[in-house]
């Protein structure tokens, strides 16, 4: 081998050690990492699907007045594929109501003038768990004219409702929502609820 040769061979070996120890450095500062993505059916075959929407019923009916003392039942939705496991959260105006988590949730008087829904959360090993949420209950009247007396003393009616009683009470609160939540207690039907002077 010429020395021209061997003078070229002596300065490439540092430079191409330089260069493989730069590139080493490179990869352990900057791990490459890569990302398997799912398919699309692979991606569905991990989420449950379920054919409703969790259910409120009272006396397994699904429309009721709702009022303190009233004992309501949750109708779980049918998940697919069956979960292992199954949660509950009964919720006041949306806000998740503390210790209420069974299948029935009774009415309190901290419910009146709410609406309540439920959520049930579905769970299996290896799907993603899925929650889904009740319609929501009419508003919640009070238990009787006794209590409502105690918030709105001269009763409760619909905007344009009178009396039927000659110099009857025109004091009372006039509030559409807050009368269809206590029509129950009208009981001369005359768009007034619990009316007292």
């Amino acid at each position: 081998m010429s020395p021209s040769c061997l003078r070229l061979r002596s300065v490439a070996r540092p430079v191409i050690r330089n260069i493989l120890l730069g590139l080493l450095a490179v990869a352990l500062l900057v791990p490459v990492q890569l990302a398997v993505q799912p398919t699309a059916a692979e991606a569905a075959a991990k989420s449950f699907t379920t054919s409703t929407a969790p259910k409120i019923t009272f006396a397994g009916k699904t429309t009721f007045t709702s009022k303190p003392g009233l004992w309501l039942t949750a109708v779980v939705p049918t998940w697919t594929p069956a979960a292992s496991a199954t949660t509950l959260q009964w919720k006041r105006n949306g806000t998740a109501i503390k210790g209420a988590t069974g299948r029935t949730y009774t009415l309190t008087a901290a419910d009146v003038s709410t609406t309540i829904t439920v959520t049930v959360k579905g769970a299996k090993s290896g799907y993603v768990s899925t929650s889904k949420t009740s319609a929501k209950t009419s508003n919640v009247g009070f238990k009787n004219c006794t209590e409502l007396r105690k918030v709105y003393p001269h009763g409760v009616g619909k905007v344009g409702a009178k009396d039927n009683v000659k110099n009857g009470v025109t004091t009372f609160t006039r509030d559409n929502a807050l009368y269809a939540a206590n029509i129950f207690s009208d009981r001369d039907k005359d768009g007034i609820a619990c009316e007292w002077k």
